[in-house]
């Protein structure tokens, strides 16, 4: 079918608000953390919250991110560890990108040298050859994953599923075996063991993210991905004056950029087609900014960020597709090197915002992959998010 009919104009605490009525909640209980999941057609627990009341009865999720290779909490200026319990420290760095030099063998100097510091002596001859020699590539796949115990803000959780809000600037996945600092890294600290990829969000976008915990569950949100069965809604603040009227859809296909393996663009080479509705939540006083909801019907790589630079309106902090494109270097210390540069940004810019990038995966709604009840999980913004609003006269 086509996007979904404009939704009415209104403030971001309207987005924000618990399921209507017409869609019954009841208040999932977890020993763990305090939960924000809603079972559509269960019984009604309360009734519609604003966002004050909704941060109030939460607190808004705690965000963090490496800046200039330390781990960053709140307002990106206070440095936290990455110890477990017991007060050793394990993975408690974001990781050096592997050297370009390679060793041999397919591996870095760096990944072989880890791999040597991970492996005792007698389990290294399981990985000798006949010549004498030592398979470090199969090696280092004998290497776990590492934990990174810094604490998850997590949404949901049971014995099939892991459903958390993703802090801006960490990054999904780590480059390799040997490092730490990533999403996954800190779910094998929270479960003891490395979960199932089911979707991947940027590293400078935050919000709501799903993994699973076994792999009929995985493959069952794959297929839901693939069908497009699963729901979507982004928040994000846009710099420039969308349209007139509650909201658009862009339908421009997506491809990869010329010269750049990473950069995405329209009608770029291999473009596939991509669908995305805005809705204009709010306008900024002076007409520059606004706020807008984004429903993507398809997932391409960067889908939002690049049909909203398409319209004329990059969102706000965007290093890659928007005014801070100047930030963006194509090479494979992408990652380190913008980090290096958004830190020196915030220099000019303490208020935040400008970087990071001012988009939140705020919504998240698909059928359990065992029982098929619809499930929808819900996060709040950073708190970078706000201060953008607060300082843009925009509404909270």
């Amino acid at each position: 079918g086509g996007p979904p009919p404009p939704l009415p104009s209104g403030s971001l605490s309207s987005s924000l608000e618990m399921p209507s009525p017409t869609h019954h909640s009841i208040r999932l209980v977890s020993n763990l953390l305090p939960l924000r999941c809603w079972i559509r057609g269960g019984m009604p627990l309360h009734g519609g919250h604003p966002l004050s009341s909704h941060l109030h009865e939460t607190g808004r999720a705690r965000q963090s991110g490496w800046i200039g290779g330390q781990r960053t909490i709140g307002s990106l200026g206070v440095a936290a560890g990455s110890a477990p319990p017991s007060g050793e420290n394990v993975g408690g760095g974001p990781g050096r990108r592997p050297e370009k030099k390679k060793a041999g063998r397919g591996l870095t100097e760096e990944e072989m040298e880890a791999a040597l510091r991970l492996v005792s002596a007698e389990d290294m001859e399981k990985f000798r050859r006949e010549d004498g020699s030592i398979d470090y590539k199969a090696m280092s796949k004998s290497v776990p994953l590492q934990a990174d115990y810094t604490p998850l803000d997590v949404v949901f959780e049971d014995e099939g599923l892991l459903v958390v809000s993703k802090p801006s600037g960490v990054p999904m996945n780590p480059p390799h075996r040997f490092s730490s600092g990533t999403l996954v890294n800190m779910v094998i600290g929270h479960t003891g063991e490395a979960p199932f990829v089911a979707h991947r969000l940027d590293v400078w976008t935050s919000g709501v993210v799903v993994f699973a915990k076994r792999k009929d569950y995985v493959k069952e949100l794959h297929r839901q991905f693939r069908e497009r069965t699963v729901k979507k809604e982004y928040l994000l603040i846009c710099d420039g004056d969308p349209p007139p009227g509650e909201g658009f859809t862009v339908d421009a296909a997506i491809g990869t950029s010329e010269g750049s393996s990473l950069r995405r663009v329209v009608d770029g080479f291999d473009a596939k087609e991509c669908q995305t509705f805005f809705v204009v939540d709010s306008r900024s006083p002076d007409g520059r900014f606004a706020v807008l909801r984004a429903k993507p019907r398809t997932g391409r790589t960067h889908q939002i960020r690049v049909h909203a630079s398409h319209m004329g309106l990059p969102i706000l902090g965007d290093n890659v597709y928007g005014a801070e494109a100047s930030l963006y270097i194509d090479d494979q210390d992408l990652m380190e090197t913008n980090a290096k540069k958004i830190q020196r940004t915030l220099e000019s810019d303490p208020d935040g915002i400008r970087v990071p990038l001012k988009l939140h995966a705020h919504t998240l709604e698909f059928a359990h992959p065992e029982t098929g009840a619809p499930l929808f999980f819900t996060a709040p913004p950073p708190d970078h998010f706000f201060r953008a609003l607060e300082l843009l006269g925009l509404p909270p």
